[in-house]
């Protein structure tokens, strides 16, 4: 569990960045504003879905240091937007062995879209087991994103639960604003998985081109189980779309 130290510790940090966000944010262009800061967060989801007919490809992972874990963790993601409001997305997860675990697979609606009033985007992700891990079976979970504007930086906030039993959920918070012809963002998160719990306060910064979005963090772990901390890192490629 995340003790209430620690927990105080994450408002703080939250409020501080966000905080700077408001001071020291400068007015943001109509361009601007409708555009995603970033494309893809190390843990949580953003609020955006992708463009009628665009897709996008992201693979990435995290490498753990501290409290005797070397189980290093990636993924690989395609997502494909059938209009501008709805997508859906395949996902293939890999363990510290290099083996398939699942494959989800993921379909998400935008039913707000205008960050400046508030963003909202829910969807179902369907995650089926592979050969190689047949003691799992099929699941289902849903999850909802909301996201608000503030200046030129953004709030992005969610949450997930499973459809079975409910003992699977998590929840994350992140931050994000424009640095550095990119984006700084702070994210905290918080997951339990059949009573396990894992949580991390990750900063980090992307890079982002016009079709390309290269990402760095360093995850924290927050609880007695997780890593000390860690090094995350993703890239992102968008094609296609009006």
């Amino acid at each position: 569990m995340v003790s209430s130290r620690l927990f105080c510790l994450i408002v703080v940090v939250l409020s501080t960045f966000l905080g700077s966000s408001l001071c020291f944010a400068t007015p943001a262009d109509e361009e601007q504003e409708e555009n995603e800061l970033v494309q893809e967060f190390f843990w949580g989801e953003t609020v955006f879905v992708q463009e009628s007919g665009e897709f996008q490809f992201t693979t990435g992972g995290f490498l753990p240091r501290g409290n005797d874990s070397d189980e290093h963790r990636w993924g690989l993601v395609l997502e494909y937007g059938f209009t501008d409001r709805f997508q859906a997305a395949v996902e293939a997860e890999f363990d510290d062995e290099n083996e398939l675990e699942t494959v989800p697979l993921e379909f998400s609606y935008a039913f707000l879209q205008d960050p400046r009033i508030l963003a909202l985007t829910a969807g179902v992700e369907i995650a089926f087991p592979t050969e190689d891990d047949d003691d799992e079976e099929t699941s289902q979970e849903v999850f909802l994103t909301l996201g608000k504007q503030f200046g030129a930086g953004q709030l992005h906030m969610g949450g997930s639960t499973s459809l079975e039993s409910g003992e699977e959920w998590a929840v994350f918070l992140a931050g994000v604003h424009p640095l550095f012809n990119g984006a700084a963002h702070l994210e905290v998160n918080l997951e339990d998985e059949d009573g396990l719990q894992e949580s991390f306060i990750t900063p980090g910064w992307s890079w982002q081109s016009k079709t390309f979005e290269l990402g760095f963090g360093i995850p924290v772990g927050l609880g007695r189980d997780e890593p000390d901390w860690g090094i995350a890192a993703q890239i992102t490629w968008e094609w296609g779309g009006d």
